[in-house]
């Protein structure tokens, strides 16, 4: 059955390359969804997926060496509209 996680990264998290990172596991991890800077300095994820890598992306996500001050997480039904998994830019 397919999940949804919704991801919120506060601390040092613009500038450093987490966007490519975060789209690099999850591709490795069969998810689909997107990945944004958001105007706060935060960056922002929604990944859908098989429950078990998305579990294994969130504890990539505290154990991958990030230097994340606060990550929210959101659980929820996948809603099926994604099919890769990309990062979004501004204009999009």
């Amino acid at each position: 059955m397919q999940k949804r996680l919704e991801l919120k990264f506060y601390g040092q998290v613009q500038g450093i390359g987490l966007r490519w990172k975060i789209q690099a596991k999850a591709k490795e991890l069969a998810l689909v969804g997107w990945v944004k800077n958001c105007p706060d300095g935060a960056v922002e994820a929604v990944a859908d997926g098989l429950d078990e890598n998305l579990q294994a992306f969130l504890s990539w996500c505290y154990n991958s060496g990030i230097n994340i001050d606060q990550l929210e997480t959101h659980s929820g039904e996948a809603t099926n509209e994604f099919n890769d998994f990309k990062i979004v830019y501004p204009m999009e």
